[in-house]
């Protein structure tokens, strides 16, 4: 019963003592493509819940949802190089859950929205982690859609450290019917759209 008791106050003793997960950091980056035009882009990792051990990674793209332009389609793209970073002896993993796409729409009714994320580290830029969402309209006003990865898709993770990013978002819109005044179909810039993906922070 001592001997018990004695190593249920070792493991308590150690779980206090245990780090806490650090905030992991993004910097350097570089971004190209008609969702994120220069001055275009913020990106944002936020505080570290130090229940889940987990983070929001967040990007606001100034120009992401499309609407119908002359030709009855448009589409919207952005390719985003960082670097993340975080303290020696952990990694992270980004988008095991997916990513959520937030922002203002005016799709028609005879129209649809294709939605596209991907991510990779580029030490191991063959895996990727990737997610697809196709909605039909009308999607009208404040609009939150979830992109799912793939089965089997559990997200990418970094080297211990962190690594270099590579993510990119698409947004495409279809028109089925062309007939429509073309009034009604001019592209409109200014979509500012919100997307978001977990940072689970792991021990190396």
């Amino acid at each position: 019963m001592r001997t018990s008791k004695a190593l249920l106050s070792l493991s308590i003793a150690a779980g206090t003592l245990a780090d806490p997960a650090p905030q992991p950091k993004i910097g350097g980056i570089e971004y190209w493509g008609s969702a994120c035009p220069n001055g275009g882009l913020s990106a944002a990792i936020g505080p570290v819940n130090t229940t889940t051990n987990t983070a929001l990674l967040t990007f606001t793209l100034s120009n992401f949802a499309p609407t119908m332009g002359s030709f009855g389609s448009t589409l919207r793209m952005c390719d985003i190089v960082s670097q993340v970073t975080i303290d020696k002896g952990w990694k992270v993993q980004l988008n095991a859950r997916g990513t959520s796409a937030q922002g203002t729409s005016d799709l028609p009714s005879n129209a649809t929205m294709y939605l596209r994320s991907s991510y990779r580290f580029m030490e191991t830029a063959e895996i990727q982690s990737i997610g697809m969402l196709e909605v039909g309209g009308p999607l009208n006003g404040q609009v939150t859609k979830q992109l799912t990865p793939e089965k089997g898709d559990k997200g990418i993770v970094s080297s211990c450290a962190g690594g270099e990013l590579d993510v990119e978002f698409q947004a495409r819109a279809v028109e089925d019917d062309y007939g429509l005044d073309m009034a009604k179909r001019q592209a409109a810039d200014g979509k500012s759209w919100t997307l978001t993906t977990d940072v689970d922070i792991l021990p190396c």
